[in-house]
C-alpha cells in the first residue's frame, strides 16, 4: 500500500540535477553577474543570483509565469536548490 501524506514532497525532482550542473559551473553565478542591482542594499532580501537561479529553475521545471512562483515558494526542494533553508 503506497502512502501519499509526505509533509514535504515536490514533484520536480529533476531540480537536483541541475543544482549539480549549477554548483560545478557555477552557471547561475555568471548569469546573475550580467546584471547590475541598483536597489539601496537595506531594501534586498533576495539576491540577484537568487532571483536568476529561481527565475531560470522555475522556467526548466516548466513554470512560465512569475505568478507560479508564489505558489513555488512552498516547494522545498526548489528553495534547498535556490539557497533558502526553509520554504516561505
Amino acid at each position: 500500500m503506497a502512502a501519499f501524506d509526505g509533509e514535504h514532497i515536490s514533484s520536480d525532482g529533476g531540480l537536483t540535477l541541475l543544482h549539480q550542473v549549477d554548483q560545478r559551473f557555477g552557471l547561475m553565478r555568471k548569469f546573475a553577474a550580467c546584471f547590475k542591482d541598483m536597489t539601496k542594499s537595506e531594501w534586498i532580501e533576495h539576491t540577484v543570483e537568487e532571483l536568476v537561479r529561481q527565475r531560470v529553475f522555475g522556467i526548466t521545471c516548466g513554470y512560465e509565469d512569475l505568478v507560479d512562483h508564489q505558489t513555488l515558494r512552498r516547494d522545498p526542494l526548489l528553495a534547498a536548490v535556490v539557497g533558502k533553508a526553509e520554504p516561505q
